[in-house]
């Protein structure tokens, strides 16, 4: 169950949840239209976390730490909309490409070129993050282990600036 959270307060605009009495009134009228045999379970989504850390070159005369808070708040925004009362609904289940992701952040007009993408994944609701393996074969993408999971934006990335055009980062 993924509520509307809109205009509503408070919440985690990043991770909805409905409160549990919401939830019972929902099992509870589900279960008067069911057949007793059936099994009835309403929860919350379950969200996943998804962190990016790479080499980001600004454009010259650029600030880095603004730019720096400006990219991470901008990729939230990108990976979560939802959270920022765009209008945006959520996708249960949806995979999150990283050749989207490096498109994105690329296509930023303050942002020079980027290198060493890795993207990071948690599930526990914690900061320990897993790096997401590039596949040998197939599209490199992050993808929820449960069909009722949810990919969010972690709040913070990593972006390590590339101070030298050429460093071979």
């Amino acid at each position: 169950m993924i509520p509307d959270i809109r205009n509503r307060l408070p919440f985690d605009p990043f991770e909805p949840k409905a409160p549990v009495d919401v939830i019972r009134e929902i099992e509870a009228f589900l279960r008067d239209k069911t057949p007793p045999f059936v099994s009835i379970a309403v929860k919350n989504a379950h969200y996943v976390a998804l962190k990016v850390r790479c080499g980001v070159r600004f454009m010259a005369g650029e600030d880095i730490g603004f730019s720096r808070r400006r990219l991470n708040d901008e990729l939230n925004r990108f990976l979560s909309p939802w959270a920022y009362d765009e209008g945006a609904d959520l996708v249960v289940g949806g995979s999150v490409y990283a050749n989207s992701i490096i498109d994105f952040i690329d296509g930023r007009d303050y942002v020079d070129y980027i290198a060493g993408f890795k993207l990071f994944k948690s599930e526990d609701g914690a900061e320990n993050f897993a790096l997401i393996p590039e596949p040998e074969t197939g599209s490199y993408s992050a993808r929820p282990d449960a069909a009722d999971s949810v990919l969010v934006a972690a709040r913070q990335h990593g972006f390590d600036v590339i101070l030298e055009p050429d460093a071979g980062y």
